[in-house]
């Protein structure tokens, strides 16, 4: 199993930064309830640590190395801010890229459990968005759809 020591910073922030690109591209994708949409990302942050996934130390570490409220003025002033003015296409794009660099770090130092915990975890915050303007209901927007198929394609899932 990896952990942290096994990758550089720079690394380390693909690994932190594709769910984020994750969850941002379905948001980009139907943008029509962005605020419950964030909200439902930094909730589903939060309950990360409930899940299966959480069971792999690698994805543990990076869930509880960040604090999703206190990261959310800088999601907004950096991500959001720059998203914002990118066509939708180009963020499910940035979301694919991010999601590939980091599968294949996973490829190169984890093990096939890290890469599938780390999978599903940025799968589990992508759904959340997904779902969230429908209260919960597991009616996901095709675009919306669309985009996380995409997602677990770059992160070599089958849904």
């Amino acid at each position: 199993m990896a952990s942290r020591s096994d990758f550089t910073n720079e690394e380390w922030q693909i690994l932190e930064t594709a769910p984020e690109a994750a969850g941002l591209a379905v948001l980009a994708a139907n943008p029509v309830g962005a605020v419950k949409e964030r909200e439902a990302m930094f909730e589903a942050w939060r309950k990360s640590t409930e899940q299966p996934f959480a069971d792999n130390q690698l994805v543990l570490t990076l869930i509880r190395n960040r604090d999703p409220w206190s990261e959310e003025m800088r999601l907004r002033t950096s991500h959001e801010e720059a998203l914002s003015i990118l066509p939708a296409d180009q963020t499910k794009a940035w979301a694919i890229e991010q999601c590939r660099q980091a599968m294949a770090l996973l490829e190169a130092k984890g093990t096939p459990e890290d890469r599938e915990s780390y999978g599903r975890w940025v799968m589990y915050l992508a759904k959340n968005v997904a779902e969230a303007v429908r209260s919960g209901l597991s009616y996901v927007d095709p675009a919306e759809q669309g985009v996380m198929n995409a997602i677990a394609a770059a992160l070599k899932l089958r849904l």
